[in-house]
């Protein structure tokens, strides 16, 4: 069956102006994780399903190159925000950078998170579009492929990559079966369910 979406609110927050992914906190039942697009300031923003706002963060050392997803995940005995600033249209960039910081704890003391962790890494097989990412119970991190060439394709990053010299490979997993037609059946977000046995794809 065909589930409708439907609107439940507007982002209430001016400085949010180009959502371009979104995480749901699990330790924060209903607060929700978004970030801007390329060419803004390196901010979190904590929100809900009605978009209030709850808060904006900077994320310390950190730079909004092109920003594209934000997922939670395990860090070491933490939950953190990882941060794929993987973006490249032009699909140019010979290193991308995925950051990942502490999730803050809400209503917090400060607006500005602790100096962000930056695993740089690189495509085995050259540049890439990514605009998808989430990250898995051990702390993998996965990235699927925007598709402009006309194939999705999926990469991994072991969670022990945070620890080894920067910049690193991402493992190719090979394609994934969607059908590219057209701008609007590119690869734009994923999302792990709370179980960790199943994947959404927009």
């Amino acid at each position: 069956s065909t589930v409708q979406p439907r609107h439940t609110g507007v982002f209430q927050n001016r400085k949010l102006a180009e959502s371009s992914g979104v995480a749901a906190s699990r330790r924060q039942p209903g607060v929700l994780w978004t970030l801007n697009d390329s060419g803004n300031e390196p901010w979190i923003f904590a929100t809900d399903t009605l978009g209030r706002d709850l808060g904006t963060f900077r994320v310390t050392n950190a730079d909004n190159n092109d920003w594209e997803a934000i997922a939670l995940g395990p860090c070491g005995r933490r939950e953190c925000l990882y941060i794929a600033d993987t973006g490249d249209n032009g699909e140019s960039r010979d290193r991308v950078r995925i950051y990942r910081v502490p999730e803050p704890t809400l209503p917090a003391g400060s607006p500005a998170t602790p100096p962000a962790e930056a695993l740089e890494l690189r495509y085995p097989d050259g540049p890439r579009d990514v605009e998808a990412a989430f990250v898995g119970g051990d702390g993998t991190v996965f990235l699927i492929s925007k598709g402009r060439e006309g194939t999705v394709r999926a990469y991994r990053l072991p969670a022990r990559a945070w620890a080894e010299r920067n910049p690193v490979v991402a493992e190719a997993l090979g394609g994934l079966q969607i059908e590219i037609s057209g701008l609007g059946s590119l690869v734009t977000d994923a999302a792990l369910s709370p179980s960790g046995d199943r994947v959404a794809i927009r």
